[in-house]
């Protein structure tokens, strides 16, 4: 039941996590903000934070960002750097309109 981050194909990029229960319980595995100034500040993130926005999301309650290949690849990439995803540095902003609006703003 914890949120995952998927590609495309539905390839799980992140997610199924082994954790300590009293940790999860605690600070959980991800945060949620309404806004990206929300965000800025919590304490998972960092002064230079990565921001990729979601494609779509899937899962059975819309919870699992669904992003494209190429940003699920610099993830991987700059986790191997950081380890925020190890560290469950990770913040999920939900918006308040559909990504199917955003997507059409200029």
């Amino acid at each position: 039941m914890s949120p995952k981050i998927k590609q495309a194909d539905g390839t799980e990029v992140w997610g199924t996590v082994k954790i300590d229960m009293d940790f999860l319980e605690e600070h959980g595995l991800v945060a949620y903000t309404k806004s990206m100034e929300d965000a800025k500040k919590s304490s998972r993130c960092g002064s230079n934070p990565m921001v990729i926005k979601a494609i779509s999301v899937s899962g059975s309650l819309s919870s699992d960002p669904v992003i494209a290949s190429e940003d699920a690849k610099l993830l991987l990439e700059e986790n191997d750097k950081g380890k925020f995803l190890d560290k469950f540095d990770v913040i999920f902003v939900q918006c308040s309109q559909p990504l199917s609006a955003m997507n059409n703003q200029k």
